[in-house]
């Protein structure tokens, strides 16, 4: 099972909610007449927990459960940690997905007594998930079982997250459908000032390869290395900060012209070094 550091910390929030069952302040903001459709007896709401949506800052929400019926009820956590809310664009579409393909297990099923909140997710921020770059009104739902009430938020403009420039410069160059272009959070206390961006071809599939484009804010290299890495490649600099890349050499026989492209793509400067 792959769980990255955000979903553990999911995690860790809906057992403590299920263990308590006292309300906090987020179940306190819950309204009557806001609640999704109900199923089995169970019914969720989507609470917004952003002053207000920008691009380039978090966009938070918190979701909760309530049991209306008049018996405890069962529900599974699992529908909570993994990709739980379906957002829409302006245009009726979905944003881009940067985490990911992973793989989960069950959970177990939780008991809920009747008139019991509980507290699904709290602070759950979609700019982890989703690259949001265009301001306008989005739709925001929580996905799973029961399904909650529809938000609309107005996303005004701001200061794209590099991050989400870097997926969406790259998105625009991959030579064919078959690559993606991933992009996780690094826990700051493990690569302090440096971002990643994956690009991936035919993840877990024959014919896959992989490179790890890195972006920082000084020359300090040499990364660890990775093990399904034998290239390791400086690119050269921008605005932004310093570029390397890390490449399986399948990724060279997919994408022949990736570090050119990816130069050409992000303007950068400065001759790349040759191979370490």
């Amino acid at each position: 099972m792959n769980i990255g550091r955000n979903a553990l910390a999911i995690i860790f929030l809906v057992l403590t909610s299920y263990a308590t069952g006292e309300p906090n302040d987020l179940a306190k903001l819950a309204k009557d007449d806001k609640w999704g459709e109900p199923n089995n007896g169970l019914v969720t709401q989507l609470i917004p927990q952003s002053e207000e949506y920008v691009i380039g800052k978090p966009m938070k929400f918190g979701l909760v459960l309530k049991n209306i019926s008049d018996s405890a009820k069962e529900h599974n956590r699992m529908v909570t940690i993994f990709k739980p809310l379906t957002v829409k664009t302006p245009d009726n579409n979905y944003p881009y997905d940067k985490i990911g393909p992973f793989s989960t297990q069950a959970l177990q099923d939780e008991s809920i007594d009747p008139c019991m909140v509980v507290i699904l997710l709290e602070n759950y921020d979609i700019t982890e998930e989703y690259v949001i770059l265009k301001p306008g009104k989005y739709t925001v739902q929580f996905r799973g079982k029961p399904a909650s009430n529809i938000i609309e938020i107005e996303v005004k403009p701001g200061t794209p997250d590099e991050r989400d420039l870097l997926v969406a410069t790259l998105l625009s160059i991959i030579p064919e459908p078959n690559w993606q272009v991933i992009a996780p959070k690094i826990p700051p206390d493990k690569y302090e000032n440096k971002k990643m961006v994956v690009l991936g071809r035919g993840f877990k599939t024959e014919g896959s390869a992989r490179a790890i484009l890195w972006l920082t804010k000084s020359q300090e290299e040499p990364f660890e290395q990775r093990q399904f890495v034998t290239i390791d490649k400086y690119l050269g600099k921008n605005s932004l900060g310093y570029f390397y890349i890390q490449m399986q050499p399948k990724a060279l026989e997919y994408w022949p012209s990736i570090k050119e492209d990816i130069i050409k793509a992000l303007k950068l400067e400065g001759e790349p070094e040759p191979n370490k």
